[in-house]
């Protein structure tokens, strides 16, 4: 009785523990697709290349958008985990609110209007990379401001 109630405990077990251990094909990167906020972002082929490097990070549900670089950084990280640079973020807000961030120097640039939203771009200001190699692949990576201009587009209502 006990090995047959320890082979129902298994059968029960393996397959959460699969699925908790993150065994799940992965899909491609193409595009970031916000549904909340009606828009998409096309992924470019050097982070599709290196997909391991990008992590994308929504806040408030989706209204707030960064796109990060991961790289290791054994300086800055005590326990040896992984660190993240923006890219830069996306933030939806209403025109109301926009006008308000004007008398802002650090107002987004915006990216489209619809109805009473603004969708901005948002730079990064700050870098926390020391590494030269790491640096230059953050560099490559990087986007100008009017290539994230021409790969982000609003869904048709």
């Amino acid at each position: 009785m006990g090995i047959r109630k320890n082979m129902k405990l298994l059968v029960f077990f393996i397959p959460l523990f699969i699925m908790a251990s993150g065994c799940k094909k992965e899909e491609p990167i193409d595009n970031y697709i916000n549904e909340v906020y009606g828009y998409n972002f096309e992924i470019p082929e050097i982070w599709k290349e290196k997909k391991d490097k990008l992590k994308v990070i929504e806040e408030e549900k989706g209204r707030i958008v960064t796109f990060t670089y991961l790289f290791e950084c054994d300086e800055l990280s005590r326990d040896g985990s992984e660190c993240q640079q923006g890219f830069f973020t996306i933030s939806v807000m209403s025109k109301e609110d926009y006008e308000e961030t004007l008398s802002n120097p650090f107002t987004g640039d915006i990216l489209a209007e619809r109805d009473e939203q603004v969708y901005l771009h948002w730079a990064t200001l700050d870098n926390i990379i020391l590494d030269r190699e790491t640096i230059e692949e953050f560099n490559e990576m990087c986007l100008p401001l009017d290539e994230i201009k021409d790969r982000f587009y609003l869904d048709e209502l």
